[in-house]
């Protein structure tokens, strides 16, 4: 359906790709920042989640899910501010698998922005290319 969209709008295929890859990296950092906020409740919000590490027991769902947000994007960009973390084994697990994926993540981002520059630069080639033989023609 995106897919379709982007043809419709008439996009470069580059710009298109980028805009693909940002999609789907806000789309995974919210799935896993509710992956994260279901593993505190999931047991209770006892002691050793990171909503009762954080003191958020009161706070408003709005501001649990902007911290589980918090979370996902430092974790995925191997920030790690070092002041939110896994404080269970549940939290843990789901944090290595966060990281394992964000390393992923990285390599497709990375090589797929290095496809679109190499892309670019020889279609540019093949222009220039195409002019000077009809400049040599003329």
């Amino acid at each position: 359906m995106l897919d379709k969209q982007i043809k419709k709008m008439n996009v470069n295929s580059s710009v298109s790709r980028i805009g693909i890859i940002m999609f789907l990296a806000f789309f995974l950092v919210h799935i896993f920042a509710c992956i994260f906020f279901l593993a505190a409740k999931m047991n209770e919000f006892t002691v050793d989640t990171w909503v009762n590490q954080k003191g958020m027991l009161d706070s408003s769902m709005e501001m649990k899910y902007v911290y589980s947000l918090y979370w996902a994007f430092q974790t995925l960009t191997t920030v790690g501010y070092g002041d939110f973390g896994a404080y269970n084994t549940g939290e843990i697990a789901i944090t290595c698998v966060w990281m394992f994926l964000g390393v992923a993540f990285y390599s497709f981002v990375v090589g797929s922005l290095t496809s679109v520059i190499t892309a670019e630069g020889s279609q540019q080639e093949n222009l220039i290319g195409k002019l000077k033989a009809l400049e040599e023609f003329a």
